[in-house]
């Protein structure tokens, strides 16, 4: 059995994990040109949260105690509104633009480690944040061209992402992580159980098809 620190392993991973990404954002552009975003995702939320309580049914009880609800219910809803205004993104940027600009969550998780967590950032790592939001500027070009407002709807979504990045690093000292991966999904199906019913479209055969693939990838 190979072990788990493998970097062989890894990068099998790391590969599949982008790949499982890939085809889940494809499908979700693929999805919304038919469909309401809402709705996608609603359904999504949706079998996460069956598979989670289906997973779980034997210890939910266990997998439930937190030392942090509001914000481990937080977090979840903050993913949720970034999904969302990600997927949407797709629909009216396109996958690449969406993803050049959303990448930037990185950089906001760094400024908000130092704001919030009190993290140590050098010189040299500032530099690498400054560039990076250049490069986001870049991309947008504000003052050049109308700045329309779909083009906020990946900035939105990185800095929802990042917030629920700094989240989870703060909630992992009082839970586990199948806590946090439990709460994640259940949060975030409440939140699209609030608003997905009113975008209900009825699916035909190959919708329904196409969200069962997003859905259990």
């Amino acid at each position: 059995m190979p072990s788990t620190r493998s970097p062989k392993l890894g990068a099998l991973l790391t590969v599949a994990a982008v790949t499982v990404f890939g085809l889940q954002d494809g499908v979700s552009k693929l999805l919304t040109e038919r469909y309401s975003v809402f709705f996608v995702i609603a359904v999504r939320y949706w079998t996460f949260a069956a598979v989670l309580l289906l997973l779980h049914r034997r210890r939910l009880r266990v997998v439930m105690q937190t030392g942090a609800p509001r914000r481990q219910l937080l977090r979840g809803a903050l993913l949720a509104g970034q999904v969302c205004m990600i997927v949407q993104s797709f629909a009216s940027l396109g996958l690449t633009t969406t993803h050049a600009v959303f990448s930037s969550f990185t950089l906001l998780v760094a400024v908000g480690s130092w704001l919030f967590l009190g993290e140590r950032v050098d010189r040299a790592r500032w530099a690498a944040i400054a560039l990076g939001f250049a490069g986001v500027l870049v991309i947008l070009r504000p003052g050049v061209q109308v700045l329309e407002p779909s083009a906020l709807l990946p900035l939105g979504g990185a800095v929802t992402f990042a917030a629920y990045q700094l989240l989870t690093r703060t909630v992992s000292a009082h839970d586990d992580a199948r806590t946090s991966f439990f709460y994640t999904g259940i949060a975030g199906a409440l939140v699209m159980t609030c608003v997905g019913p009113f975008f209900w479209e009825q699916p035909d055969v190959a919708g329904w098809a196409w969200l069962a693939i997003v859905s259990g990838s």
